[in-house]
């Protein structure tokens, strides 16, 4: 049998209390240094807002692909 009830998948249980992470943040009022090296420092205290922060903040602005699709459209719209 491919699946029975002794397989079933089981939801992960939350590494601690996120709302307690996210009250404690903010209890330590405004940061004084760069966004990036706060959340480094502090990923151990914070490890749920960390992760967020790392995939919020540190997205590159533009790429080459966004390059491209302007220079394709260059060639498509002429002005």
């Amino acid at each position: 049998m491919l699946c029975d009830s002794q397989n079933t998948l089981q939801p992960e249980e939350p590494q601690g209390n996120n709302d307690d992470e996210l009250d404690r943040y903010l209890a330590k009022g405004l940061i004084s240094q760069y966004p990036r090296m706060f959340w480094k420092e502090h990923q151990q205290e914070f490890p749920s807002l960390a992760a967020l922060a790392r995939d919020i903040l540190f997205i590159p602005a533009s790429g080459a692909g966004v390059e491209r699709l302007f220079n394709c459209a260059r060639d498509i719209c002429h002005y």
